[in-house]
């Protein structure tokens, strides 16, 4: 008899798994044990339990002669209590315990997942399942097997996989029609599209008598005693029945509509915590065996109360939340805290709190509610108004009125302010015009003057803002009306007294706009690009021109900016003149600019830049220098060349440092010393080392002409003699020079190494630059 033949006996057929059947391999191992004993069954393949097969706690090797019946190291009942598999080994410990898989060598006893059953015999080694159940009988344990009912899979394939209905069809049928095909469906019999399974026995919730019903009422939350909440639990599975009640707070201070579905509304009568319980029936029996409480935090209404009810800017106001007109409780906060936004930018924590706005305006008042980690906001019911418009007045009492007086009387206007810290600005628009200009020196509360006919017609406001705020507000206009009075009728006509440089105040520049100031004998009126003539004296620049005029801020239109382009080409003298004609400038009066013109001042427009060059160097070849090149500027009226403005060109390995020496305007001397290396050095200059009056720089200028550096010596070489024995002589030597330029060798620089008796006189002859001839004769 085999041992294949034994397990045959025992139930134990081959596995038609391929993936390496514990089962069938422990039995192969028992009975191949129990066929050693000599035809004698010394050890039953199945000790006579419950279970069939050998599992953890059989007791084997009663009579001792099999402590290690895989050889590896491990013995059956390792820690001698005289029951194998009492005390497994785990987690790798291999010392006082029981070999955990007893029929199959594994030295190491490792069990991934703690199941007392060693790896390499576990027939779901990533799954713990102690008992190793595995109905099919294809290897792979209930635990792990997809298709625990199907002995030739372990997972569904394109034709599912069969189960323990044997009308079950392929993957293709859906009996309970829930949209889950039954080849892959955790319960087919029963409708679950959600497929939930709560312990992970891949059982569906649904079709699970071990799997508990589970119930969610939420997170706890702050919400407002005025508005309705909506509550949302979970339960599962969907068809339990489920109920909401009040387990702690205030009595009959909610209602729930509907109180028998998971998703409710609530209505709270009272603020107060409250504590909820969202309850799940799966018996039907009516009890409530799951629960889930949550924490409500119901808000009181509150009302936002302020001293005084009608504020202006400037002004502090008390700030008050009240619950609807009675105290706020520490208890009513829940322990947290108000915070204040009172809708320009600044926000503030407390109740009560003091604010004082800078500028008239509506201002939107918002409260937030922030306690337990939670908040609860004014526009989501934390207060009886959702919309807390705050409308704050201006602090202006006191607006200035309108006069009419004659010339040379005395005119005031006034503005009242309540408070302190203002600014003020009085501003003019005269009679005809739509502008208004800010006049000069006119900062305080009232504004002083004696009437001119000139000032006619025109309007006076003040411009007040706070002075710690870019908020601006205006009074009403106050015009004036200036009777002829001692002045009679106003018939002169307004003259030029200037049109000077303004931007820049120097005539010579190279910029590319300029600013004229035109100043006239009293204010006047309808002055345009068009009223004056811009003049290229010399001819000599292209493309300026006028590019805007406006009257000068707190001159009463006296006097008047012009703002010129001055081209993009050329140099030369740029000049403004009023026009003799077709100016279309007035007086308040409307007498018209005299015909005589005006000749304005003059710009020099200077775009020539200054020039600058480099000179050749010193020497043509060094080997350490110091090697000099002289830098000439022209035009130039400030030179500024330093060391850091020069870049040394180099080749090779040459190197050197740079100085600058030198002063005026004309010349500067850069030289290089230290000179080291071989290669060639030069020069480069930056742009910016030299500028004119105008502002012009002088431009980069370089590489210049290079100079050599050689620190690299002549070579010499001493050929062989012409013969190499002799009597007399003469015997030569050809001396070799490389890279010389000057060769000097003479006789006296001949040493004649000699050896004996041997001697001769010595001569040199040859020219160039590349060889000698040394010859030896009268030897001797």
């Amino acid at each position: 008899m085999k041992p294949t033949d034994l397990c045959a006996q025992f139930g134990h057929g081959q596995s038609r798994s391929s993936r390496g059947l514990f089962r069938v391999s422990r039995c192969l191992a028992v009975a191949a044990a129990v066929m050693i004993c000599a035809g004698q069954t010394c050890m039953s393949p199945d000790p006579g339990d419950d279970v069939q097969g050998f599992h953890p706690g059989d007791p084997i090797d009663p009579a001792g002669t099999m402590t290690d019946t895989d050889t590896d190291g491990i013995g059956n009942d390792g820690d001698a209590s005289g029951t194998a598999g009492d005390h497994p080994c785990t987690v790798g410990n291999t010392s006082d315990c029981d070999d955990n898989c007893p029929y199959v060598a594994n030295p190491d006893q490792s069990d991934a997942d703690d199941d007392r059953v060693g790896d390499a015999c576990d027939n779901c080694p990533d799954t713990a399942n102690t008992d190793q159940v595995d109905t099919d009988e294809d290897g792979a344990g209930e635990a792990c097997d997809l298709c625990p009912n199907d002995p030739a899979k372990t997972e569904p394939g394109l034709d599912g996989c069969a189960n323990s209905d044997p009308n079950a069809g392929p993957l293709t049928d859906d009996a309970d029609g829930d949209g889950v095909l039954d080849g892959i469906d955790n319960c087919p019999s029963v409708p679950n599209p959600d497929q939930a399974d709560n312990d992970g026995d891949k059982v569906g919730d649904a079709c699970d008598p071990s799997s508990p019903p589970a119930v969610n009422a939420g997170p706890d939350r702050l919400v407002p005693l005025a508005l309705s909440s909506a509550l949302a639990g979970t339960a599962s599975p969907a068809t339990m029945s489920v109920a909401w009640s009040q387990v702690n707070g205030p009595t009959g201070g909610v209602s729930f509509e509907p109180v028998d579905s998971a998703s409710t509304t609530a209505t709270f009568y009272k603020n107060g915590t409250y504590v909820l319980r969202f309850s799940g029936d799966a018996n039907g029996d009516g009890s409530a065996e799951h629960y889930d409480d949550v924490t409500i935090y119901v808000a009181p209404t509150l009302s936002i109360e302020m001293t005084p009810p009608a504020p202006i800017a400037g002004e502090e106001i008390q700030f008050r939340a009240t619950k609807q007109g009675l105290p706020l409780e520490a208890s009513d906060l829940f322990g947290g805290s108000l915070q204040w936004d009172f809708g320009d930018g600044s926000t503030t924590q407390g109740n009560p709190v003091a604010y004082t706005y800078k500028c008239p305006n509506t201002y939107k008042l918002a409260l937030t509610l922030t306690a337990l980690g939670l908040s609860l906001t004014s526009e989501h019911g934390l207060t009886d108004k959702t919309d807390n418009e705050l409308d704050v007045g201006t602090p202006i009492t006191e607006h200035p009125a309108a006069q009419t007086v004659s010339v040379g009387d005395p005119v005031t206007f006034r503005v009242t302010v309540a408070g302190s810290g203002w600014n003020y600005q009085w501003e003019k628009m005269i009679a005809g015009s739509t502008t208004w200009v800010s006049i000069s020196g006119a900062t305080a509360s009232t504004y002083s003057f004696t009437a001119a006919q000139g000032d006619n017609g025109s309007r006076y406001h003040c411009k007040v803002s706070p002075m710690t705020s870019p908020c601006v507000m205006f009074t009403d206009d106050a015009p004036l009306t200036v009777q002829g009075g001692g002045g009679g009728t106003d018939t002169t006509a307004p003259t030029v007294t200037s049109v000077n440089r303004q931007s820049p105040s120097g005539q010579l520049t190279n910029v590319s706009s300029v600013t004229w100031r035109a100043t006239f004998s009293e204010a006047v009126n309808g002055v345009t690009n068009s009223s004056f003539n811009l003049v290229d004296v010399s001819n000599a620049v292209t493309g300026e021109s006028i590019t805007s005029t406006a009257a000068v801020s707190g001159t009463n239109n006296t006097q008047w900016n012009v703002v010129v382009n001055t081209g993009t080409t050329g140099s030369g003298n740029l000049r403004l003149d009023v026009k003799t004609t077709g100016h279309g400038i007035t007086d308040i009066a409307g007498n018209a600019l005299g015909s005589t013109g005006f000749t304005g001042q003059a710009y020099t427009i200077d775009r020539t830049a200054p020039t600058v060059s480099i000179g050749p160097p010193s020497v043509s070849l060094t080997r350490t220098g110091p090697v000099t090149y002289t830098i000439t500027y022209g035009g130039a009226n400030t030179v500024t060349l330093a060391a850091g403005n020069v870049t040394l060109n180099k080749t090779g390995t040459a190197n050197g440092t740079v100085a600058v020496s030198g002063t005026g305007t004309t010349t500067r001397t850069v030289t290089i010393s230290s000179i080291t290396g071989d290669g060639t050095l030069g020069i480069s200059i930056a742009a910016g080392t030299a500028s004119d009056n105008a502002g012009n720089l002088a431009p980069a200028a370089g590489p210049s002409t290079p100079f050599g550096v050689d620190n690299t010596a002549p070579t010499i070489s001493i050929g062989p003699p012409s013969v190499s024995l002799t009597r007399t002589g003469p015997v030569t030597y050809t001396i070799t020079y490389g890279g010389a330029n000057t060769v000097t060798l003479t006789a006296g620089n001949v040493t004649l190494n000699k050896t004996g008796t041997a001697n001769g006189t010595v001569a040199v002859s040859g020219t160039g630059t590349t060889t000698r001839t040394v010859t030896i004769s009268s030897i001797t």
